[in-house]
C-alpha cells in the first residue's frame, strides 16, 4: 500500500529520533486496513487454492461414491465425459467446484510436510481427488483424507503435499455425491425461450414441423399445404413437455446399443423421434418411446438421446403431450390485443340496444343507448376477456351461410368490437348459440372460420345496458 506524504514524513522522523520506525511503518499499514479487510486477508491466507468456477475448462472427481470426469460446454454449461456422456447437473457441478476453490484451512497443521505427517493425516492415499483443469493452462488439485472424528473435520491438502491442514465438513457433501446427482435429469435441458425449432417424426415417417423466428411459431407438416400460425397455447405446452416434464425418473441402462431398440420399445408403432434446435444451431435429437417392463401393469415410457448409451424412463404422458398433427397447431386465437389499447367498445346483444362504452383515462363513460357513467371494472373484465380469446377447437374452417345461420353467427346472438386510438377495429367477435350446456359457437366477424368456446370465457357480456351504467351502489 502506498504512503501518502504526509505518513512518509512522519515514519522518517520516527527513524531519525530513534523511535522504532520499523514498527511505526508496520503499525500505519495495519491500522489503515478496516476490521473486514483484515478478516478476509486473514482468512485468505488460509485458502488452500485461489481459482474460480470461471477459471476452470474440465475436472475430474474420484469419490467412495462416483468417479466422473466433465467439461465445460457452450449449450448445456458443464457435461459428463466419464463414465457416461451426459449434460450435467450445472448445480452440482458449480457447487463441487465452489467448495474445492473456496476451501479454508483452519488450522493449517504444517506448510512442510513429510511422509509421516501425511500418514497420520490420511493423505497418503486419499478418500477424495478433486483435479481441475484451468483455462489459462495448468491444474489444481485436492486431496481429502478421511475424517478425524476427534476434531470433526477433514485432512485437507493440495498436488505439491506440503501444505496440510483441517477443514470443515461443509464442503464434502458436494464431492461424494451419487452419479445421478451430477447429471441432469432431463432430456432436453435447454432453456425452453432459447428453442427455434421442433421437429417431430412418428413411426411411420409422419413430420411435424414446428418454427420459431424470435417472436411467433408456424407449423408445417402432413395434412397442411403451406405453413400455418402455430398456436402459442399449443407450442408452449410442448415445449414445457421437453424442456422441463421430459426428465430421468430413473436411469434403465447406460450400455444401450442402436440393437436393443426392439428391448425398449424405441422401434415401436409409438415411438417418436425427436429434434430440438436451438438459437445458434446447437441441436440434440431424442427417439421416444415405451415398453412394458417384468411384473408391470402399465407401460413405461422411455428416451433415449442420440450419440449417448444411456435409456431413462419418461413420467407417464410424456408421449401423448407431444404427439400432435400438424393441423392441430392451427392458431385457435380469435382475438388479439393490448388492453391498454382500446378506446372504444360496442357491444350488440339480441334484443337489446347496441351499447357504446368510451375510456376517459382509468374511467368509461357509456354513450349509447344514453350517456352515463359506467362501471369501470366491469368495462375493463370485458376487454381483458377478449384481448386473449382462445377456442377451445374449431368446428370448421370454412363455415357455410347455413351453418352461420343455424349457429346463430348470421344474425349474430352477440358480437364485441373493440376499437383503438385511431378508430381501427382492433377485434370484432360474434358469439353464437349454444353447442352443449358448456360451450358456444364463436367467429371473428369477415372470417369464415368457427370456433368452439366455454361459454364461462363469455360471460362477461351484460344481459341489458343498465347492468353497465355506474349508478353509485
Amino acid at each position: 500500500m502506498a504512503l501518502t506524504r504526509v505518513q512518509k514524513n512522519l515514519v522518517t522522523a520516527l527513524v531519525l529520533l530513534g523511535g522504532g520506525g520499523g514498527a511505526a511503518l508496520y503499525t500505519l499499514k495495519t491500522k489503515v486496513k478496516t476490521p473486514d479487510e483484515r478478516f478476509k486477508e486473514a482468512q485468505d491466507q488460509k485458502r488452500l487454492f485461489h481459482f474460480g468456477r470461471d477459471h476452470v475448462a474440465s475436472g475430474r472427481i474420484a469419490a467412495p461414491t462416483s468417479t466422473l470426469a466433465f467439461t465445460r460446454d457452450e449449450v448445456f454449461g458443464w457435461v459428463l465425459t466419464e463414465p457416461v456422456r451426459w449434460p450435467a447437473d450445472v448445480q452440482a457441478i458449480e457447487a463441487a467446484l465452489d467448495r474445492m476453490a473456496g476451501l479454508i484451512m483452519d488450522p493449517i497443521v504444517t506448510d512442510d510436510a513429510g511422509p509421516e505427517d501425511l500418514r497420520r493425516a490420511g493423505l497418503e492415499r486419499p478418500r477424495i481427488t478433486m483435479q481441475v483443469d484451468l483455462q489459462a493452462g495448468g491444474e489444481k488439485v485436492l486431496f481429502v483424507g478421511a475424517l478425524n472424528k476427534m476434531v470433526g473435520r477433514y485432512p485437507v491438502t493440495d498436488v505439491a503435499k506440503k501444505r496440510v491442514g483441517l477443514s470443515d465438513k461443509e464442503f464434502y457433501w458436494a464431492l461424494d455425491r451419487k452419479l445421478d446427482e451430477f447429471r441432469d435429469p432431463r432430456v432436453f435441458p435447454v432453456p425452453t425461450m432459447k428453442v427455434r425449432r421442433v421437429l417431430v417424426t412418428a413411426h411411420d415417417a409422419r413430420r411435424v414441423g414446428l418454427v420459431s423466428d424470435g417472436n411467433a411459431w408456424t407449423a408445417e407438416g402432413e395434412g397442411l399445404t403451406e405453413a400455418i400460425r402455430a398456436d402459442d397455447g399449443l407450442v408452449g405446452g410442448v415445449l414445457v413437455a421437453l424442456t422441463k416434464e421430459a426428465k430421468a425418473e430413473r436411469y434403465l441402462t447406460d450400455a444401450y446399443a442402436p440393437a436393443d431398440a426392439a428391448t425398449y420399445g424405441l422401434d415401436g408403432e409409438d415411438a417418436l423421434t425427436i429434434e430440438v434446435e436451438l438459437e445458434g444451431g446447437a441441436r440434440r435429437k431424442a427417439r421416444l418411446g415405451r415398453f412394458t417392463e417384468a411384473d408391470a401393469s402399465a407401460a413405461t415410457e422411455v428416451a433415449w438421446v442420440e450419440g449417448t448409451t444411456t435409456v431413462l424412463a419418461l413420467p407417464a404422458g410424456i408421449l401423448e403431450k407431444v404427439r400432435h398433427g400438424a393441423a392441430d397447431y392451427r392458431d385457435r386465437t380469435l382475438s388479439r390485443f393490448a388492453p391498454s389499447a382500446v378506446t372504444k367498445v360496442r357491444l350488440e346483444i339480441s334484443q337489446q340496444p347496441a351499447i357504446e362504452l368510451n375510456r376517459n383515462g382509468d374511467a368509461w363513460q357509456m354513450s349509447a343507448p344514453q350517456a352515463a357513467a359506467a362501471r369501470a371494472w366491469k368495462a375493463d373484465a370485458l376487454v381483458r376477456a377478449f384481448s386473449g380469446l382462445r377456442v377451445n377447437s374449431w368446428k370448421t374452417d370454412v363455415s357455410t351461410k347455413a351453418q352461420r345461420l343455424e349457429w346463430l353467427l348470421e344474425p349474430w346472438n352477440r358480437r364485441a368490437i373493440f376499437y383503438g386510438e385511431d378508430g381501427g377495429v382492433l377485434a370484432d367477435v360474434r358469439v353464437g348459440n349454444m353447442v352443449d350446456d358448456d360451450h358456444v359457437f364463436v367467429q371473428a366477424a369477415e372470417a369464415t372460420r368457427v370456433g368452439i368456446i366455454s361459454a364461462a370465457k363469455v360471460q362477461v357480456f351484460p344481459a341489458t345496458p343498465a347492468e353497465l351504467i355506474d349508478d353509485g351502489t
